[in-house]
This record gives structure tokens, sequence and C-alpha cells, in this order.
């Protein structure tokens, strides 16, 4: 699903040439990729770490993070394409991780709620 804003209402994209379109209003907030990170996410986990493991940098050198876990508190630091520079802080570590593959997301988000 993607989203794109426009003055009098949000179109989004459901499949291929399947859209929806609703009015602005107080119940909706709409935020960009790098916002959604940084005010949302609490934790997150890779799908698949052994296909997309943790690095030291985009495309860099694969890092073994012991005993990770899917409610490990992170802190986004940074998005930049497909990639996100997270700060573990319940591990004291910090590391880049692929996000998405163009449209497919590569990670499970947990939410502030």
């Amino acid at each position: 699903m993607h989203v794109l804003k426009k003055t009098n209402f949000y179109k989004i994209i459901i499949s291929k040439d399947n859209y929806v379109y609703i009015k602005p209003s107080k119940n909706f907030i709409f935020y960009n990729w790098e916002d959604f990170f940084k005010e949302q996410v609490v934790s997150i986990e890779s799908k698949e770490l052994k296909n997309n493991p943790l690095r030291d940098s985009i495309n860099g050198k694969t890092l073994n993070v012991k005993n990770l876990k899917s409610d490990d508190e992170v802190e986004i630091l940074e998005v930049k394409g497909e990639w996100i520079y997270i700060e573990n802080i319940t591990r004291n570590k910090k590391y880049w991780v692929k996000w998405k593959n163009k449209s497919q997301l590569l990670i499970y988000l947990n939410l502030l709620v």
C-alpha cells in the first residue's frame, strides 16, 4: 500500500491500478516514511535475518549482533532510500538494515500505540 498526499485528498494505492481516495480530516495523520519511523516505530525485526542481515554501513560488512529480540527498543536515526540506520537501545548497538526492496517491506515494525 502506498499513500500520496494531495491538497484535497489522500490517494491510497492498494495494488496495481487500484486506488482509494479519502479526504483529510483530524482522524487521519499523514507521515512520510522518515517521520513515521522516527515518531511511531519502537522496535523492528528483519523478516529474514539470514538474507537481510544487519550491516555496519549501507551494503557494508555483515554484523553478528547476539540475542536480538523483536521487542528490543530502537531509535531510527536515519532513513536513506531503502536503508535505515538504527540504534538498538536495549543492546547498545548501532547498525544499518535494508527495510524495503522497491515496494516490499523486509522488516516487521512494532509501533507506538
